[in-house]
């Protein structure tokens, strides 16, 4: 689990981590990603799997609890940042996701727009660049998806998303800071356990 003692947490207030060496901003604990050697895998404070809502999200010290309004209007960064971009060597194109908002980007926006990032339809330059073996891939994923949906045809008549290039690594396991782009975090994803 994420360290989210009064350390960590006084770090992020006054925008340094002694752990990353970005000068840029510090990530809010709970979306940070944290390398969790224990466990031999990565955490963060959520548990969210993207094909759902942001309405899905965990807290991971207590998978009963979904996050709060307070949870999601505090800032993703310290120093809040009114731009944050976010990439992931996953995506297709490497088009980057943007949150914006002027009064500071908020844990809440960060979430929502992975999630709407995602749930875009590929495009077709997208879809050319990738290898025959990706296409089949993606498009079984995308049958599955419409097997499962409880609404077939519309899932069908919306297409492939951008969620389905992901294939099955479709768990947030939290942001990093880019050590070469300003303003940008590096997304990274996990299957599911």
């Amino acid at each position: 689990m994420p360290s989210t003692d009064s350390s960590h947490l006084e770090s992020y207030i006054k925008g340094h981590d002694p752990f990353n060496h970005s000068m840029d901003f510090v990530i809010h604990p709970l979306i940070r990603y944290t390398a969790n050697p224990t466990l031999s895998r990565h955490t963060t404070g959520i548990v969210w799997d993207l094909r759902e809502s942001p309405d899905s999200a965990r807290r991971l010290a207590n998978l009963d609890e979904s996050l709060t309004a307070k949870d999601l209007s505090q800032f993703a960064t310290s120093p809040p940042c009114i731009l944050l971009h976010i990439t992931s060597d996953l995506f297709h194109g490497n088009r980057p996701i943007e949150a914006r908002r002027l009064q500071g980007v908020t844990i809440g926006d960060v979430v929502s727009a992975i999630h709407d990032a995602l749930h875009q339809p590929v495009r077709r330059d997208e879809w050319d660049n990738l290898s025959e073996p990706q296409r089949k891939r993606i498009s079984d994923v995308f049958d599955q998806r419409c097997r499962m949906s409880f609404d077939r045809e519309e899932t069908y008549a919306r297409g492939i998303l951008r969620i389905d290039c992901l294939q099955h690594t479709t768990w947030f396991a939290g942001l990093s800071n880019s050590l070469e782009i300003d303003s940008t975090c590096i997304l990274t994803l996990c299957r599911p356990k």
